[in-house]
C-alpha cells in the first residue's frame, strides 16, 4: 500500500483469533478511495489463521500477547508512522470514504479526534435503527455536550495528542475508549463526521442479547462518567 498523501494516517487493528472477520476488514482499508495510509495489525497471540491473513493484507503485523485491548491499541500507536492514528476492530469494515473523512476532519484547526456512525453488518431493521440512534444521534449529542463517548472500533486521533494523555487506559477491560476521548477533549476538539461510516458485526448482540448488553453499556457509561470506574467482568466476544 502506497504511503502517500498530505497527511499520513496509521490504522491500528487489535486482533486475537479473528480469522473469520479480519480479511474483510483489511480489504476494506485496501480499497479506500484515498491512499496515504498504513495498516498495522497487533495480534495478541492468535492460534488460528489471523496472523497469516494479516501478513498478506496489512503493512505491518506485530505479534505480542498484550491485554486488554487498550494495550494492543497503544502498542500499535507506538509503531505508527502517521500524524493521525485511527483505530478499528477486526470485525469492522470501513466505507470507501473512511480515510478521506478522517483526513478532512483532522486537518481542521483545533481538532484532535474524530468519530462517525457505525452500522451493523446484516441484521434486522431494528438492529440498524438501534445502531443508528446510538452511534449517530446519541454520539452527536454527547459531543455537543462535551461528553464524547467515542467507540474504539471507529475513531481517529492526532498522534501527538494521543500520546500526551498516555493513550488508552490499559487497566480497563471496557470503556477505555470513552475515557480516552474524555481526556482528549481537554486539549482539543472531538468532532463527528457522518462520512466516517463503518460497519461492524453483531456478534456481541448475538451473544448477550439487547436485554443484557444495553444495561451493561448504560451502567458502564454512568460509572465511567460519574466515578471514573467501569465493569471488570466483561468478557471480549469473538
Amino acid at each position: 500500500m502506497a504511503l502517500r498523501g498530505s497527511l499520513l494516517i496509521s490504522v491500528v487493528i487489535p486482533a486475537f483469533n479473528e480469522e473469520k472477520y479480519i480479511k474483510f476488514c483489511l480489504l476494506s482499508l485496501r480499497n479506500q478511495s484515498a491512499d496515504g495510509h498504513e495498516v498495522i495489525v497487533v495480534d495478541g497471540g492468535s492460534t488460528d489463521r489471523t496472523v497469516s491473513i494479516a501478513e498478506e493484507f496489512a503493512d505491518r503485523v506485530i505479534v505480542e500477547a498484550v491485554t486488554p485491548v487498550g494495550a494492543a491499541r497503544n502498542l500499535g500507536a507506538k509503531y505508527a508512522k502517521g500524524d493521525i492514528v485511527a483505530f478499528m476492530d477486526a470485525d469492522t469494515i470501513a466505507s470507501r470514504g473512511w480515510i478521506n473523512a478522517i483526513r478532512d476532519s483532522t486537518n481542521k484547526n483545533g481538532v484532535v479526534g474524530v468519530t462517525g456512525p457505525t452500522l451493523p453488518i446484516g441484521g434486522s431493521d431494528l438492529d440498524r435503527l438501534l445502531y443508528r440512534v446510538c452511534t449517530d444521534h446519541i454520539q452527536r449529542f454527547l459531543i455537543v455536550l462535551k461528553l464524547p463517548h467515542v467507540p474504539g472500533f471507529n475513531c481517529a486521533y492526532r498522534k501527538d495528542a494521543l500520546l500526551s494523555v498516555g493513550g488508552f487506559d490499559e487497566s480497563r477491560v471496557t470503556h477505555e475508549d470513552m475515557l480516552l476521548s474524555m481526556d482528549l477533549k481537554e486539549i482539543g476538539r472531538i468532532t463527528y463526521n457522518p462520512e466516517m461510516l463503518a460497519f461492524t458485526s453483531l456478534r456481541r448482540v448475538d451473544r448477550y442479547g439487547y436485554d443484557r448488553i444495553v444495561p451493561l453499556y448504560v451502567s458502564n457509561f454512568f460509572l465511567t462518567l460519574l466515578f471514573g470506574k467501569s465493569c471488570k467482568n466483561y468478557n471480549p466476544i469473538r
